[in-house]
Order: C-alpha cells, then sequence, then structure tokens
C-alpha cells in the first residue's frame, strides 16, 4: 500500500471501507472506556459534561471516527503492508499515529486547506461565542417584551415536554403527534411543552412566537424564567473549556489525549454545548420559581442540549420522574443513543428512555444492562395505523428518493441514482426527490448543474402519501426506510463512500425486504429484484410489514398516552 488517505474527504475503496466500518462496531465499548477517563477525574465540571468530546455525538464530534481510524492503519501494519504515506486533514490525528510502531518510516502529509479557509475558521472560532450571545439576548429581549407569557398557575404539578420549534412546525405539532389530541381538557390544563427555537433566522422569531402562541397546545417558555447572566455564563464555555485540565488519555498504549484537545476547539459542538448550559440553567430557575413539577418528558437524543437538561433536573428536581423519549430509529452507529453507566452515574442521561417499539428496547442496554427502557407511542408514526394501505400506480413504477439531512449523504444519494440511469430501462420509471424538510431543493440541484435528470421530479408531498405512493424507496441513514418497509415498500439503503455508516435498518432484520447498496451494480440488482416480484413474494413482503410495524411502531392510543404522561398507571410499557 503506497497513499492511506484518512483525510475527511476521503474514499475509501471497498475493502478498506468494510474493514474500516468493521471496526466502527467493534470499537464502541472500547471508546466508551476512553470518553469515561476524560470524565473521572472532573466529573462536577458542567462544562466537560456537555462538551464535544464527551458527548460522543458521531455527527458533531470527530474523536470516535478519528480513533477508529487509529485502529484501521493499526490493522493494516499487522496485515504487514506498508504504507508509505499517509493524508490527513487533521494534526492531532498525526500526533497520534506517529505513536504506532511500524510507521517510522511514513510520510505524513496535512491538508490544511488554503490560507483564506484557515484564518476564515480562525475567525469564526473567536466570533461564535459573540455571534450566538447577541443572538440570544436578541430573543430574550424580543419575548420579554411582547411575548412575556408567563405561567399561569403552579399551585398544582406541571408536566413539561421538551420539544422544538422550526419553520412550518410553531404552532403544528411535528414531534408528539395525536398526544394532545389523546387528552381531555381536564388533563390538558396540567400540560406545558417547552419549546426550543431552531433553524429561524433572527428576523424571523417574532412570527415564530406569534405562531407559537396562537397554537392549541400550552407553552411554557424558558425566556420567562431566565436571565441574561444566564446566557452569558452559557456563551462563555469556548473560553472555559480550554483551561480544563485532562490528564494523559493512554489507552492500549496509545495517548488519544491531541484528539480530545482538538475536538474541544471545534465549533461544530459549541451551539449544542451552549444550549445544554441554557437548558441546565432554565431548570434553576424553575426551582427558584418554586415551579411545582410533576413529570418531564424530553424529546432524547442524547445531544449535549439533553445532557444540560438532564443534569440539572438531577441537582434540582431529583424526586420529579424523567422520561427521555426516542421519537425515531436509532441508529447503531449514533453512540450517543446508547447510554453508559458511567453517563448513567454522573445524572447526564435520564432515568427512564422510552423508544418507539418494543423492538429497540434491548439493543438500548448495549453499554449498560440496567438502564430502565420501556416503548411508548411512536408518535411520528401513527399514519402507519391509521392511514391508508399501500397503492401505488399501476402503470408507472415509481422510485422515491427520500434524502438525509447531511447535505453531503444526500449529494452522494443522487450521484449513486444519476449513475444507474443510463443502464436502468427508462419505460415506466418515474423519479420522485423528497428533500429533507430543512434541506432547500434548489440549493441541492444547483450543486448538479446540467447533470440533473429532467427525470428527477422534486415533490411537496408529505411522507406518508408519498410512501403509499412509491413501488420502491432510495434512501440512507433516515427513519423513512423503517417506515417504508412497514408498509411493505421494499428499500435500497445506500452506503455512504466515507465516514461512519448510519444504516437505520435494525440488525435482527435479513436483507429480504431491502437490500444495502455499495455501488451502482447494487442498485441496479435492487431495482430489477423487486420490480419483478410475483404475487407471492408481494403478499409475503406485506405480510413482513405489519410484522415490522407491530415490532418497531407502538401504536397512538389514549391508553398508551396517558401511561406515557404517567397520568394513570406505572411506568410506561415497563
Amino acid at each position: 500500500m503506497h497513499t492511506l488517505d484518512l483525510s475527511s474527504n476521503s474514499k475509501f475503496d471497498n475493502e478498506i471501507s468494510e474493514l474500516f466500518t468493521k471496526f466502527c462496531y467493534n470499537n464502541r465499548k472500547d471508546f466508551n472506556s476512553l470518553i469515561n477517563k476524560i470524565i473521572e477525574n472532573n466529573n462536577t465540571n458542567i462544562d466537560l459534561l456537555v462538551c464535544n468530546p464527551t458527548s460522543r455525538n458521531t455527527h458533531n464530534s470527530n474523536v470516535y471516527i478519528d480513533y477508529c481510524k487509529v485502529q484501521l492503519v493499526k490493522e493494516i501494519i499487522r496485515g504487514k503492508k506498508v504504507i508509505n504515506e499517509i493524508i490527513v486533514d487533521s494534526k492531532a490525528l498525526k500526533n497520534v499515529l506517529i505513536q504506532l510502531p511500524g510507521l517510522n518510516n511514513t510520510k505524513f502529509i496535512i491538508e490544511r486547506g488554503t490560507i483564506r479557509s484557515i484564518v476564515q475558521n480562525y475567525l469564526l472560532n473567536i466570533a461564535l461565542p459573540f455571534t450566538v450571545f447577541l443572538t440570544r439576548v436578541f430573543q430574550l429581549v424580543l419575548f420579554k417584551m411582547f411575548f412575556n407569557a408567563k405561567l399561569k398557575s403552579s399551585n398544582y404539578p406541571i408536566t413539561l415536554i421538551d420539544t422544538y420549534a422550526l419553520p412550518g412546525y410553531y404552532s403544528k405539532d411535528r414531534y408528539y403527534n395525536g398526544l394532545w389530541q389523546s387528552l381531555n381538557n381536564e388533563e390538558k390544563k396540567d400540560i406545558y411543552f417547552v419549546p426550543t427555537i431552531v433553524m429561524t433566522k433572527w428576523n424571523k422569531i417574532y412570527s415564530a412566537y406569534k405562531d407559537l402562541l396562537k397554537a392549541e397546545r400550552q407553552f411554557l417558555f424558558k425566556e420567562s424564567f431566565l436571565k441574561f447572566s444566564d446566557l452569558l455564563f452559557a456563551v462563555a464555555h469556548p473560553l472555559r473549556v480550554q483551561f480544563i485540565k485532562i490528564n494523559g488519555l493512554v489507552f492500549n498504549g496509545i495517548d488519544y489525549l491531541p484528539l480530545v484537545k482538538e475536538d474541544l476547539r471545534h465549533r461544530t459542538g459549541y451551539g449544542l454545548a451552549i444550549g445544554g448550559l441554557i437548558n441546565y440553567r432554565f431548570v434553576k430557575r424553575l426551582k427558584e420559581k418554586k415551579i411545582n413539577i410533576n413529570r418531564v418528558i424530553d424529546w432524547w437524543e442524547s445531544q449535549a442540549l439533553d445532557k444540560g437538561l438532564h443534569k440539572g433536573l438531577n441537582d434540582y428536581y431529583p424526586d420529579v420522574p424523567v422520561v427521555g423519549y426516542l421519537g425515531y430509529v436509532p441508529r447503531n452507529l449514533e453512540l450517543q443513543l446508547f447510554p453508559t453507566i458511567f453517563e448513567q452515574e454522573n445524572s447526564i442521561v435520564p432515568e427512564e428512555i422510552a423508544v418507539i417499539g418494543k423492538g429497540f428496547v434491548n439493543g438500548m442496554k448495549i453499554f449498560n444492562p440496567n438502564q430502565k427502557v420501556s416503548y411508548a407511542p411512536a408518535f411520528r408514526f401513527q399514519h402507519l395505523w391509521n392511514g391508508g394501505s399501500h397503492a401505488p400506480d399501476k402503470d408507472t413504477y415509481t422510485i422515491l428518493i427520500a434524502l438525509p439531512v447531511t447535505f453531503d449523504d444526500s449529494v452522494h444519494i443522487i450521484e449513486q441514482v444519476i449513475a444507474c440511469i443510463d443502464e436502468v430501462s427508462m419505460k415506466s420509471l418515474r423519479f420522485w426527490v423528497k428533500p429533507h424538510p430543512t434541506m432547500l431543493a434548489n440549493k441541492l440541484k444547483r450543486e448538479f448543474g446540467s447533470i440533473w435528470p429532467k427525470s428527477f421530479e422534486f415533490i411537496d408531498i408529505n411522507t406518508q402519501t408519498a410512501l403509499r405512493k412509491a413501488d420502491i424507496l432510495v434512501s440512507g441513514m433516515s427513519s423513512i426506510c423503517l417506515e417504508a418497509m412497514a408498509l411493505g415498500v421494499p428499500v435500497l439503503v445506500i452506503d455512504q463512500p466515507r465516514g461512519l455508516q448510519y444504516n437505520p435498518i435494525p440488525g435482527d432484520l435479513r436483507q429480504d425486504l431491502w437490500k444495502q447498496c455499495s455501488s451502482n451494480q447494487d442498485i441496479l440488482d435492487g431495482i430489477d429484484l423487486y420490480r419483478n416480484r410475483n404475487d407471492k413474494e408481494l403478499n409475503r413482503h406485506k405480510e413482513l410489514g405489519q410484522q415490522i410495524r407491530e415490532t418497531y411502531f407502538e401504536h397512538v392510543t389514549r391508553e398508551g398516552v396517558l401511561k406515557f404522561l404517567g397520568i394513570e398507571g406505572d411506568s410506561p410499557f415497563a
């Protein structure tokens, strides 16, 4: 082997990609032990508990993927292959790799980007805390001037439900569909949604608050309780973490401290950490106002936002039942979703986690068998139970391309399908492209310019309708894959050529109603296979879809909602 490219934009060949993915799955527990070492001597430091490296959030932190790259190089060396040159875009990764025996004569090339990009990144790192502070202050001033809607009564215990508000979903509920409608007026009076406004430009904040206050649901706003000092405390996080002392992180003879120090300086984690610290201070202010809380439900993705919230609840409301609701399909390489014993001991994960179907319960305990896990209504997927049946057009074979939230992954999926077009018979084929709600279709189309196929049609219809009209789904890391299978719609899951593989299909589902595709030929074979199913296979897949629905998507019922909210009975679906 002459050159090994480990930069973030590199594409591994199939052999290296398979080996790397293997290490990504097999090294999760060792990596958790490494992260535990960071917290061991600083477990009271709230900044450390919400910072990027300890979050284990593989979407924002590079520590795990770099850790796995080190294991990959170790394996290549063990195979007695000579690496003449290694390309990295991280000085920290180089400083870890040079510790490996067998790389003494290896040349390292660090791709630093252009001088302009380096200066821009440096300035952005400096400006970020000030930008966030000004944005948060503007939002707080705006709210207190025009919308200071405080809690009407605190004489009775209330239930708080954490949620997000984003364009198109301010007054409309995107996260707990059917919950509010399942309650009577008496039950509703004690329930308050706590919104976090996201993906909203500063000049749209005013209208966002107006829409929220028009909603049928009751809201309790953090801004009613937060003070300017809370914002200042939170946005100073990037400065404070630079002074956190972390001892050497030697694990299996390798010191990984350079990776952690570099990640602490990475601005991708600052926004989430700042949000987590604001959540912590919000809970503190609730306690100071003597707000009586009966129960808390967190829309739980185990991000720094959630960790700050749970640390605050443990510090100020230790006796209040807390449920972290994981309202979508978990993916095995999203390490943060699977709590560790150490996180439980440090009170940064919820007492109980509720998943959307009984099929996910045991998988959530892979790192901590003692974690309490239950299953609750699959609110965002209730259409699987009360929607119409799968009814695609008989005269046109519809390929639905559902894109994930990340732009680069979406581009890769489109590229893969475009590469197949000339080789697939275009007769009676229709391509529907459905971007993630946060992605602009025009931006995606501009990326391809003149090579964008005329047969690719952006659709503006809801997911449940699109799935029922589709003959086959092509996607990546999205929950829509399992959602489609629950309707009997076959799925082609496109591998990513770089980074981590976030396969959304549970490991116990064999490749029958779905196929993993790492090449154009895999896609072509998948389309051909499912397009030529006979009636017997169609009926078998329909039955398999029903089994998937019953196992992984709990029906939304009034009884289930009441148990979830703790209004009657014991812990939900224990």
